[in-house]
């Protein structure tokens, strides 16, 4: 397989990715991944990808040669330091002056569940959790609906298994050795911490009055 390489020195290798490749082996599959490339190339490397991009999304993928510029890297997306462009082609004038573009997908579960996990990944704010970030989210997705009561203890309900589900995945990778240590402990201290001032600051009912407050 070949990847063109748009940029490389000592520390990392930056590539173009292109549409149908995906960045990391999910375990189930056999298919050819970016990864798999790059352990190939460099398989003296100690580091691995910083970031992701979807199979269907073609851009710019960024390795990392080594532990420091992979610890280094992988905390600086996790901080939102990073600036990402993307470029997309639309057909006409959009309707809608903001919003979140839902295409229904193998991709996407579930409106409630998928909402749920933006919500906790924009809403993270390092230890803590932003409730206004999430709630940005929230009605760029609902701009054209309104939840029912049922449906917004689900969202909350969503929410922690979001965020019990993240922390669970995290595990696993560590444990099969996909992440070093010093970044779980960091991934560890910043999810968990937001979790746990998400539990103790926002129960159902003021959940339900921040979302719709004006």
């Amino acid at each position: 397989m070949d990847v063109p390489i748009l940029y490389e020195d000592s520390d990392i290798v930056a590539v173009a990715k292109p549409a149908g490749l995906v960045t990391h082996s999910d375990g189930r599959t056999k298919e050819e991944t970016a990864e798999g490339w790059f352990k190939s190339k460099y398989s003296d490397c100690a580091g691995g990808y910083v970031h992701r991009l979807d199979r269907d999304t073609s851009g710019v993928l960024v390795f990392a040669k080594n532990i420091g510029a992979y610890e280094f890297l992988r905390k600086a997306f996790h901080d939102r330091e990073v600036h990402k462009t993307y470029l997309a082609f639309v057909y006409g004038v959009p309707k809608e002056k903001s919003g979140v573009i839902d295409f229904d997908n193998a991709y996407r579960g579930p409106l409630l569940l998928d909402l749920a996990k933006s919500m906790v990944w924009f809403g993270l704010d390092r230890n803590h959790f932003s409730v206004k970030n999430a709630r940005d989210i929230y009605r760029g997705y609902v701009s054209s609906q309104k939840l029912t009561m049922l449906e917004y203890k689900e969202l909350y309900r969503m929410l922690k298994f979001a965020f019990a589900s993240h922390l669970y995945v995290d595990f696993y990778m560590k444990a099969i050795g996909k992440i070093p240590a010093s970044y779980f402990n960091f991934l560890m201290n910043d999810f968990y911490g937001a979790y746990k001032h998400f539990s103790s600051t926002c129960d159902e009912k003021e959940f339900y009055s921040f979302l719709e407050r004006r």
